[in-house]
C-alpha cells in the first residue's frame, strides 16, 4: 500500500503565488497544473526542466 505525502513548502509557495516546476512522479504535479501556477515535467527530463525554469524566470 502506497501513500502520497505532500510537503508543506510547495503548497505554501503556491499559496503565495510562487510558480513551481514539479516532476510527474510526485502528486504535486496535479496540484501545480490545476492551479496554473507552474508546470509538470517528466522525471529525468533535464532539458524540459531547464526550459521550464528559464520560461518562469
Amino acid at each position: 500500500m502506497s501513500q502520497r505525502v505532500l510537503r508543506n513548502e510547495p503548497v505554501e509557495a503556491l499559496s503565495n503565488g510562487t510558480p513551481l516546476v514539479a516532476t510527474r512522479v510526485s502528486g504535486m504535479t496535479e496540484i501545480v497544473e490545476a492551479t496554473g501556477d507552474g508546470v509538470g515535467v517528466e522525471n529525468n527530463d533535464s532539458e524540459a526542466l531547464a526550459a521550464h525554469i528559464i520560461c518562469l524566470s
